[in-house]
C-alpha cells in the first residue's frame, strides 16, 4: 500500500490528467495502482435507510483513516508484477477491509465494473452490501496489509463533496470514527476525486434504476 502513496503523490505533483471511462484501457497504459470505492445505501442512527426529499435512496461511501497521516481515503494500492489491476483492487479491498469484505466477492461485482483511469491510477466504483464500520475496527489486523487502516466511516456522498470542494478538506466530527487519528481528507484521493465522480454518479443512478424495478415486480406478484 505504501509504495502506490508514492506513485499517485508523483501524478499528482504533474497535474492530474482528464479521466478515461471504459471497460478496457489502451494497450500502451501502464496501471500502477488501483483504488476501489465501495457505495451502499445511506443508513442512519437509527440504522434505517435514509430516502431523500424527493424519495430516492441516498448513498454514502465507505472510507477509512490511513494508520500515518496522510488522512481518509477509499481502499486501493499497488498492482503488483503480472497482476491485473482488477485484482490488486479486490485484494487491496479485502486487506485494508480486515477481510470484512471478501476478494472473491469483490472481484466478482469489478469484472463488469467500468475502469476509471487517472494517469496511472485506476479506479472502480461498485456497490456492495453494508458493513458495520465497528466490525472492521474491531477486526484482526494482523499481517496481509490489514494493519495499514482504522477509523472506518460510511460517509454520505453528498458529504464527501462538499469536503473535498473545501479548502481544508476536514472532515465533520460527526462522520469521523472514534478510531479515526486525523480529521481530513487525504489529499491525493481528493485531486481524483472529481475525476471519478460521475462515475460515481452513473452506478448510483443505475442501482436506484435496478432497485426500483425489484419493488416493482415485488407489487405485481402480491
Amino acid at each position: 500500500m505504501y509504495r502506490v502513496c508514492v506513485t499517485v503523490i508523483l501524478c499528482l505533483w504533474i497535474g492530474v490528467p482528464e479521466a478515461v471511462v471504459s471497460q478496457e484501457r489502451p494497450a500502451e497504459t501502464k496501471v500502477t495502482a488501483a483504488v476501489t470505492i465501495l457505495l451502499t445505501p445511506t443508513r442512519g442512527e437509527d440504522g434505517k435507510l435514509v430516502v431523500g426529499k424527493d424519495g430516492t435512496t441516498q448513498f454514502s461511501i465507505l472510507i477509512a483513516d490511513h494508520t500515518n497521516d496522510r488522512g481518509h481515503a477509499p481502499f486501493g494500492g499497488t498492482v503488483e508484477p503480472g497482476e491485473k489491476p482488477r485484482v490488486a483492487a479486490a485484494r487491496e479491498t479485502a486487506e485494508e477491509s480486515r477481510f470484512q469484505f471478501k476478494e472473491d466477492v469483490i472481484l466478482k461485482k469489478l469484472t463488469d465494473a467500468p475502469e476509471v483511469l487517472v494517469g496511472s491510477l485506476a479506479l472502480y466504483v461498485v456497490v456492495v452490501d453494508y458493513v458495520s464500520p465497528k466490525a472492521m475496527d474491531e477486526a484482526s489486523s494482523d499481517g496481509d496489509g490489514s494493519w495499514e487502516r482504522q477509523g472506518y466511516a460510511w460517509m454520505p456522498v453528498e458529504v464527501v463533496d462538499q469536503i473535498v470542494a473545501s479548502e481544508d478538506k476536514k472532515i465533520p466530527e460527526r462522520y469521523r470514527s472514534p478510531h479515526a487519528k486525523t480529521d481530513h481528507m487525504w489529499s491525493a484521493f481528493a485531486k481524483v476525486y472529481p475525476q471519478v465522480r460521475p462515475e460515481i454518479t452513473r452506478v448510483i443512478r443505475g442501482e436506484r434504476e435496478r432497485r426500483n424495478e425489484k419493488a416493482r415486480k415485488d407489487r405485481d406478484k402480491r
